[in-house]
């Protein structure tokens, strides 16, 4: 069975939709998806190809990061929130990763080549 399969069996067991989803339904998908290893991204002639639909294209590089705002309050039965916001101090992100702008599909990074940020 596929991460995806798993992932549908978990949120639609018996095909309805519209159910709700509990919070331990969302920690079983995390885990799923966090268990799951994405393909390398190609280097080709000195330049990356998707993996998926095979094009030397745009990528984003991607990596999760903890951002949070500072909770204000409730007003007026509303809870506001600042606008901006800040990390967690952390310089490196969790998962790293590169995103295809063709296909839109995540991969990992080339295990052949190294990382600079400028």
């Amino acid at each position: 069975m596929t991460a995806l399969d798993q992932i549908r069996e978990i949120l639609w067991p018996s095909g309805d939709a519209d159910r709700p989803w509990s919070p331990d339904t969302l920690d079983a998908i995390a885990q799923i998806v966090k268990a799951t290893e994405l393909r390398p991204t190609k280097v080709v002639h000195g330049k990356l190809r998707c993996p998926d639909c095979k094009r030397n294209t745009e990528f984003k590089y991607y990596e999760d990061i903890m951002n949070y705002r500072t909770v204000r309050g409730i007003e007026n039965g509303v809870l506001v929130i600042e606008g901006f916001y800040e990390t967690d101090g952390s310089d490196d992100g969790e998962n790293p990763r590169l995103c295809c702008q063709s296909c839109f599909g995540d991969f990992a990074l080339p295990k052949a080549v190294e990382v600079d940020f400028v």
